[in-house]
């Protein structure tokens, strides 16, 4: 947690043609007077400055290494260091999954 009393939120870069969700957290965030950092958790990171930060925001893409690295990275982060991510391991176990979707689904008597 950062000692200055203001609100930091790493966020990981998620530029996919004119998309990109990092892009409208970040302006929703710093209309808030959250400070913004830009994050690259694929590569190498100090995880020693990320143990600073209030959370870690990152929209992955829809690419087979993106999605094995995101969940193990965030999940890591989450767990081990303590950091509050979003999304957390609860609500990211199923996302762009459509096995773990039917069954989550089915688990809930929902409409298939």
């Amino acid at each position: 947690m950062n000692i200055n009393n203001r609100i930091i939120i790493g966020i990981v870069p998620d530029k996919s043609g004119n998309e990109s969700y990092s892009e409208k957290w970040t302006l929703f965030l710093s209309r808030l007077n959250v400070e913004v950092r830009e994050v690259k958790l694929k590569s190498n990171f100090d995880l020693n400055e990320l143990k600073l930060y209030d959370g870690i925001m990152w929209r992955w893409l829809h690419q087979p290494m993106d999605k094995i690295s995101a969940k193990n990275i965030l999940f890591a982060l989450e767990k081990g260091c303590n950091i509050p991510t979003f999304p957390n391991i609860g609500t990211a176990w199923h996302y762009d999954d459509k096995i773990a979707q039917n069954y989550l689904l089915k688990s809930l008597n929902a409409p298939i």
